[in-house]
């Protein structure tokens, strides 16, 4: 007899109801429902799925199920609230940068402060590359330097400074002129030397020289004396620049020249040689040199030339030999000549 069978004759009809159920229930039931999985809005979160309860298999010795059968009933699915979308903070703004105006200088480090401009500015080269000589006829307007009659200095050494430009420009050289024509080159200077401003005019023919970016400073001088014995050429030069040995070079070049043209013309020009201008001028016991050579320190600071250059005093007014030879235009060409040649020369011993 089958156990279920004996357990109906002794527990009665109830107990067969009983056991059915209690299979139908084991063997039947659904599976718990697996959670779905959330999806996660940032990386970081991620939700996990829950894990399904095995289904328990039927009993091999379970008896077929009874004709009445519980109806079950549907598994309630819990609901999932939706993790809220993640709202990136956003960077703080990052605040504009200013670009750093430069004075003068890079990287927005404010460079030295832009200096006076001279009173007067020279026509810069038009080839740009090419060598550039300052020429600076010495006195004009008001000054009128030495004089003889109805000759006076500053009218020959501009007469020579035009004449010298025709020639370094036709060789390849390009002449810039501190003035080019009867006048004072800083209006201010109205005659009657360092007390009328003649400071102001010398410093512009230096200013018009270092703004046009000249290799090279010829300052035009011819020479006149007390004595009417003193005749001849010389060459001032200063010795405290760190360029010295080319201000030596130089003078050099333009006295042999000068004295060479004269001499070609029949004219034994006496040889005064060169000379260092530390002691151009005493005053008041003080030493002076010639202001548009110095170096700009000591009792008369001023911005000095930033190239080579020297002052050549071609001839005496004050000597009547000197002077007659002065009336000539051959001799105005004849100095005019060797200020290109001694250019020509210096730039063939100093190439760079």
């Amino acid at each position: 007899m089958s156990p279920v069978r004996g357990l109906a004759r002794c527990f009665g009809p109830w107990a067969t109801i009983v056991l059915a159920l209690a299979l139908l229930l084991a063997c039947g039931a659904p599976p718990p429902p697996t959670a779905p999985a959330v999806a996660a809005t940032e990386p970081a979160l991620v939700a996990q799925a829950s894990t399904a309860t095995p289904t328990l298999a039927p009993s091999a010795t379970a008896a077929p199920a009874p004709t009445e059968m519980a109806t079950p009933q549907p598994t309630a699915t819990a609901a999932v609230t939706p993790l809220p979308p993640a709202t990136a903070t956003p960077l703080a703004a990052m605040p504009t940068a200013t670009p750093a105006v430069a004075a003068r200088g890079e990287g927005g480090v404010p460079g030295p402060a832009a200096p006076t401009p001279p009173a007067v500015l020279p026509t810069l080269p038009a080839h740009p590359g090419q060598r550039v000589v300052c020429l600076d006829p010495g006195h004009g307007g008001p000054e009128v330097g030495a004089a003889n009659g109805d000759m006076a200095e500053k009218d020959i050494n501009l007469a020579i400074a035009l004449k010298a430009a025709d020639l370094l420009r036709a060789a390849g050289v390009e002449p810039v002129l501190t003035r080019d024509s009867d006048r004072a080159v800083d209006p201010r200077y109205t005659g009657n030397s360092y007390r009328g401003g003649l400071t102001y005019d010398v410093q512009a023919r230096i200013d018009i020289c270092n703004a046009a970016g000249a290799d090279l400073f010829f300052s035009i001088h011819n020479n006149g004396s007390g004595d009417p014995g003193q005749s001849g050429s010389e060459v001032w030069y200063n010795v405290q620049r760190t360029f010295s040995d080319r201000n030596t070079a130089l003078a050099d070049l333009l006295l042999r020249n000068i004295l060479n043209r004269l001499r070609a013309l029949g004219y034994p020009a006496v040889d005064r040689g060169t000379k260092e201008d530390t002691t151009f001028r005493i005053f008041q016991g003080r030493p002076y040199n010639l202001y548009v050579l110095g170096p700009g320190v000591g009792a008369r600071p001023h911005v000095p030339t930033l190239m080579p250059g020297c002052l050549g005093e071609s001839l005496f007014l004050s000597n009547p030999s000197d002077v007659a030879m002065l009336s000539r235009e051959s001799t105005l060409d004849a100095i005019a000549g060797a200020y290109r040649d001694a250019a020509l020369a210096y730039f063939q011993q100093f190439p760079e």
